[in-house]
């Protein structure tokens, strides 16, 4: 009988499943199987698995051209990442490390993104301290050009109307081009503009100045959100755009205040000359780091002012219209209100309006949340309501240091809440030319700032600063009339006057 050898493993058990150091590589060669709609369609695009050309990624380097979304309006999925390919765990549930490559990419493209972000908000942070500053710039302003108050301030009544009539003739000119090129231009413009005010000699070529700068501004900050839409990826647009024009809230809250306390306490050329090195800092980060960028077919600017057939548009941009005019006949001579409260300080005037700005953007937040939890038409009516109480109570605080204080305070909160709801109420009337509304917004929003600039100039001249305060509660409870009567009940207008992709090519019009 012979003895068979068994072998030593002979009685152990096979384990049905790998080791852990088997089950790591197979991880990693089933993850480099792993194949994502993206890389699929592009498998499908290049024909078959074998070697493909290696895409482009959607970085933000100024040598590459990005085509805007709207483009292709069904095909979002096919777009791909704004910050690199995928860092995915294997899906079989064996938890693997991310590819490090991959990862580094990502962290580059996300890092990219921001850049480009962060650029084009150094360009509206310039442009809101250039809107918003003359405020506390009017007294030196006046003495310096030898002109009344009043007349000095004309020039934001000048820069808001240009801002406002050239805002749509330069879009519609400039439709076609890139959008690079575009920002190039209007930076330029920009800061040319500011240049020139802060070294006019004369008031006359200061007011003309100001028109160069509004040109330069009214053609960035539109194109600045269609930017910031182009590079984001499609689930970051809003945010992507929220982050531009972020730059015009850090405007009302430091800029404006900083650039008074400038003007006061230096020379009011000392701040034109800083708003020109923001916007210079500006146009060499877009062109060092912002991509070209190719809009789709444009709009006709017959198709912009589409919206306008309907009545209940023209009595909401009629409402806002009146809101600004009303704040800005106010807000425009600030200065000279509550010089009895700040001994004509700068220092004072800087801290108040640094008041005034941090409370505007804590109005901005409840405004956001009350338009999404209430109904947006009775915050609105509540919001004008406070709004128009807290101008009346201009003769309360204007003669003393803390009684202004509060005073501020109260007028940034219900003025940034009315405004979150009239917007969402405006983009419900016609949600198929929301881009469109909006761009009609802010014109008759710069419309009202120049009107009311216009207006309180005059009152100033010849009532005083103690007449603002009740010619602009007059205005905004015309503006709580209208309200309520022509603005109760919702109406939509007709599908064919709106362009089919306007919600998409329409972005850049944002309200600024």
């Amino acid at each position: 009988m012979v003895a068979v050898r068994r072998s030593r493993s002979a009685h152990r058990v096979p384990h049905p499943q790998p080791g852990p150091w088997r089950a790591r590589s197979l991880a990693s060669t089933q993850q480099r199987e792993v194949c994502s709609p993206e890389r699929r369609s592009r498998r499908r695009e290049y024909g078959g698995p074998g070697r493909r050309p290696r895409p482009a990624a959607r970085s933000c380097s100024s040598s590459q051209t990005l085509t805007s979304p709207s483009t292709d309006p069904g095909a979002s999925h096919a777009r791909p990442s704004a910050v690199g390919p995928d860092c995915r765990r294997a899906s079989h549930g064996t938890r693997t490390r991310r590819p490090r490559a991959a990862c580094r990419r990502h962290a580059r493209g996300g890092s990219r993104m921001r850049t480009c972000l962060i650029t084009l908000a150094v360009g509206t942070f310039a442009i809101g301290i250039d809107v918003l500053v003359t405020a506390g710039l009017v007294a030196p302003m006046s003495r310096d050009l030898q002109v009344s108050e009043s007349a000095a301030g004309q020039l934001v009544t000048v820069f808001a109307l240009s801002y406002a009539i050239l805002s749509p003739l330069l879009a519609a000119l400039t439709a076609r081009a890139s959008r690079k090129h575009v920002l190039l231009a209007a930076l330029t413009l920009f800061v040319l503009g500011n240049v020139a005010t802060a070294l006019a000699p004369t008031y006359a070529l200061v007011m003309v100045s100001r028109v160069v700068a509004a040109a330069g501004a009214s053609l960035y900050t539109p194109n600045a959100s269609a930017a910031a839409a182009a590079i984001a990826p499609p689930e970051s647009t809003g945010r992507a755009i929220a982050t531009v024009m972020g730059g015009l809230t850090v405007a009302t809250a430091l800029g404006v205040p900083i650039g008074s306390f400038i003007g006061g306490n230096v020379n009011w050329r000392g701040t034109m000359w800083l708003v020109a090195a923001l916007g210079a800092i500006a146009l060499v980060g877009v062109t060092l780091v912002i991509p070209h960028i190719q809009l789709p077919v444009p709009i006709k600017l017959r198709d912009r002012l589409a919206p306008l057939g309907d009545r209940r548009v023209v009595a909401a941009l009629a409402l806002v219209m009146l809101v600004f005019s009303s704040f800005y006949a106010l807000y425009t001579y600030l200065g000279p209100v509550l010089n009895p409260a700040t001994g004509g300080n700068a220092t004072k005037l800087s801290v108040l309006l640094c008041v005034y700005g941090s409370m505007a953007v804590v109005g901005n937040t409840i405004g956001g949340r009350l338009a999404d939890t209430r109904d947006p038409s009775k915050v609105r009516f509540t919001a004008l309501a406070c709004f128009a109480a807290v101008l009346a109570m201009v003769p309360v605080g204007r003669h003393w240091f803390v009684g202004a204080l509060v005073w501020v305070a109260l007028l940034g909160v219900p003025g940034a809440i009315q405004y979150v709801s009239h917007l969402k109420l405006l983009v419900e009337l016609v949600p198929q030319a929301t881009p469109l509304l909006l761009g009609l917004n802010a014109s008759a929003q710069y419309l009202g700032m120049g009107i009311g600039g216009a207006v309180g100039g005059a009152a100033l001249g010849a009532w005083g600063p103690s007449s603002l305060g009740w010619i602009s509660t007059t205005t905004l409870l015309a503006a709580v009339v209208l309200a309520l009567t022509a603005l109760r009940h919702p109406a939509s207008l007709p599908q064919s006057t709106a362009p089919e992709s306007a919600s998409v090519r329409g972005r850049s019009a944002m309200p600024s």
